[in-house]
């Protein structure tokens, strides 16, 4: 398994998680400009062809339960990958000290998903933890990286390269509030 890609799906995880986290703290918003739109240009016949009624409830695609599990998902599967530089003795000990503080700040992360009940200040708050958990994981590398050199910058230059690709892919995936 070459380095770069296991950075690549590491931090593609990651930040997918945070995304799901940061759609869900603005679900209020994002039905209340959405319906301000819609119902504007053509109340009635909107209303009817996309399943909603004339006091503006929306039937989403997603419901941020099945949202929050995905999330979940995308970070225990960016915790499963994260180890696997150091078990191939890719990276040493300097990068696994600093993966355990970013693991425990996504294993958090997955906790705070699980529980009922989020506003929009909770979604925040998961997305921030996971963020600082994605400057673990960057300072793991970046200082395993002055210890091996040349090998970590090929793989900063590839993930340079991947990762705004990435972006514009999750940028055309349908989003999680279209309506059916």
């Amino acid at each position: 398994v070459m380095l770069p890609v296991v950075m690549f799906f590491l931090s593609a995880f990651a930040n997918m998680a945070r995304e799901i986290a940061k759609d869900l703290e603005d679900i209020k918003g994002d039905r209340l400009m959405f319906l301000k739109k819609a119902v504007g240009v053509v109340k009635r016949k909107l209303a009817h062809r996309f399943n909603m009624d004339l006091s503006g409830n929306v039937k989403l695609r997603y419901r941020p339960r099945v949202l929050s599990v995905m999330a979940a998902v995308c970070l225990m599967v960016a915790m499963a990958v994260s180890p696997i530089p150091f078990m191939k003795g890719m990276l040493g000990y300097v990068y696994l000290t600093l993966l355990v503080p970013a693991d425990m700040l996504f294993l958090y992360s997955i906790f705070l998903f699980s529980r009922h009940g989020k506003k929009k200040r909770e979604y925040a708050r998961i997305s921030r933890t996971i963020k600082l958990g994605m400057v673990f994981g960057l300072l793991a590398f970046l200082f395993q990286g002055r210890q091996q050199g040349k090998l970590l910058r090929q793989g900063f230059l590839f993930l340079l390269f991947l990762l705004p690709l990435a972006e514009l892919l999750l940028e055309r995936l349908p989003g999680p509030f279209q309506i059916h």
